[in-house]
């Protein structure tokens, strides 16, 4: 795979002097409200719920809801995902055969705060945006006086409207993978070919808005250029800028928006220098034209905002050493981002670099682990004989080949992992020799026939158990679980004879993301 460098933006208060600190480690930390762009309306076939969850995402949620209400999970609707380290709340929309709130039971990590009727199933994006409760900690002695500054000037000139780190996934590894993905034909296996026309093309439009964001910023983001495309105050409708003397006027009043590339055969493309940059950015991402066409086949492009001027913010100091930060921010926006003004801390932090998740630190997550290996001793797999030896790490090799693909990278991350497992017992060529045989059976038998296998070579439950939990790690490798990965993780429960609960458990307190 060839290794594509995401760009890393620069930050528009970075001549003021850094707040310090950093987020703080608890869910509390961390809170979020979502805001509707409309009011429900109080009568109507569906049932909408504002539910509150604690160090839940938001499929984990939808879950839970369903299981509650007696409903399937995919009739629930959301407007957007939210954080798991965090307590969020949002709404979701349940379709009328569910049974009432108060007769549902929840844990203590999700509630219900609120209830009522709308005629009609809750949409992605139907979202104002997010007002956002944020805790600061090991902040140096001044830090409220050193953030008065920066939140003066994101009120007055707004902040840069980048895409965050997590668009792109750990260390930015997603962004080689969409172009790798892109450029071979955009291939993918049937199971999960959907979730990767949706993901990888988002990836590289973010890529390409990111890198023209930070060039049109050298140029000033509070002056129209001839050629900038902007976005009229309350609406989706853009035009190119012809005469930037006539705009400007409506551009200092915020009726006018400058905006950015999101690549796709339907967006309205810029003219003059901005456009200029536009073709460069994609040029310095790597992205050649013959992509960017092939991009077109999954996403009709659109314009972003380049600048979004957070609502309502407000800074206090409720302790030493503390800082909370208040603001609202409009949909597909990045608190991150703004955060990082003040704290200055590195576009990709300890887990995008690759840290591992901060789920597994939990003691609460290492006691999941310790459970699921129970009735099997770890430090002893090195002497497992080589039948279930190989069977763990084909059940590893099947977790981490589900996508369709497995590049060199991954290949070498795997074997460094399968090295801890096996205390180096195999060679490399050894490793070598297994992954090539465990892919030409799943090529020939298929996925269901290897985990049949697997099983047979597993008979003891605990060792069912941990093969499970190293698949789980495996998959969630890339700092996330997502919907179709889940259902690939209850498909090898099932097979290994694990109970759904208990790979359910595992998934929650493995899961980081």
């Amino acid at each position: 795979m060839t290794l594509h460098r995401v760009h890393e933006p620069p930050l528009s208060a970075a001549a003021l002097p850094a707040v310090g600190g950093a987020i703080g480690p608890a869910p509390e930390d961390f809170v979020v409200d979502e805001i509707l762009d409309f009011p429900p309306e109080g009568t109507g076939e569906h049932l909408w719920v504002r539910v509150e969850k604690r160090l839940l995402n938001t499929q984990d949620a939808i879950e839970i809801v369903a299981r509650a209400s007696g409903v399937r999970a995919r009739d629930i609707g959301s407007a957007g995902m939210k954080d798991k380290h965090a307590i969020t709340t949002q709404w979701l929309s349940l379709p009328g055969s569910a049974s009432a709130p108060d007769t549902w039971q929840l844990p203590d990590s999700v509630r219900v705060v609120e209830s009522v009727r709308h005629p009609r199933k809750l949409r992605t994006g139907q979202l104002a945006g997010n007002r956002f409760t944020i805790r600061l900690v090991g902040v140096p002695e001044g830090g409220a006086d050193r953030a008065a500054p920066i939140a003066a000037r994101l009120r007055e000139h707004g902040l840069p409207n980048h895409f965050g780190a997590q668009r792109f996934g750990i260390g930015g590894a997603n962004l080689g993978r969409a172009l790798e993905w892109l450029a071979t034909g955009a291939r993918a296996d049937r199971k999960r070919g959907r979730f990767y026309t949706k993901l990888y093309p988002s990836v590289i439009q973010s890529e390409i808005f990111n890198r023209y964001l930070t060039s049109r910023s050298e140029l000033g983001l509070g002056q129209l250029l001839a050629g900038d495309v902007v976005r009229l105050d309350g609406s989706g409708s853009v035009f190119v800028v012809e005469d930037p003397a006539r705009e400007q006027p409506r551009f200092v009043a915020r009726d006018l928006h400058l905006t950015g590339p999101m690549p796709g055969p339907k967006m309205r493309r810029a003219a003059g220098l901005p456009l200029e940059l536009e073709q460069r950015a994609a040029t310095e991402a790597g992205i050649a034209p013959e992509l960017i066409e092939a991009l077109g086949r999954f996403v009709d492009g659109t314009r972003r905002d380049l600048v979004v001027f957070p609502g309502d913010l407000t800074v206090s100091a409720p302790a030493a050493g503390e800082l909370v930060l208040s603001f609202f921010l409009p949909a597909g926006s990045y608190a991150t981002e703004l955060v990082r003004e003040l704290t200055r801390a590195p576009f990709f932090g300890p887990r995008e670099r690759g840290a591992p998740p901060a789920a597994l630190a939990d003691p609460r997550s290492r006691a999941m682990v310790t459970a699921a290996m129970s009735r099997f001793d770890m430090t002893a797999a090195h002497d497992l004989p080589p039948p279930k030896l190989e069977a763990l790490i084909e059940t590893m090799f099947l977790a981490a080949s589900s996508d369709g693909e497995f590049s060199e990278e991954e290949q070498a991350h795997f074997k460094k992992s399968l090295e801890s497992l096996t205390s180096a017992r195999l060679s490399n060529d050894e490793l070598d020799a297994l992954l090539a045989r465990a892919k030409t059976d799943l090529d020939a038998q298929g996925r269901e026939a290897r985990l049949n296998a697997v099983k047979a070579r597993l008979p003891e439950p605990g060792v069912r158990r941990v093969a499970l939990a190293l698949a789980i790690q495996v998959t969630a490798a890339d700092g996330i679980i997502r919907t179709s990965e889940r259902e690939l993780i209850f498909e090898t429960a099932e097979a290994l004879e694990v109970d759904r609960d208990e790979a359910a458990d595992l998934v929650k307190n493995l899961a980081p993301g």
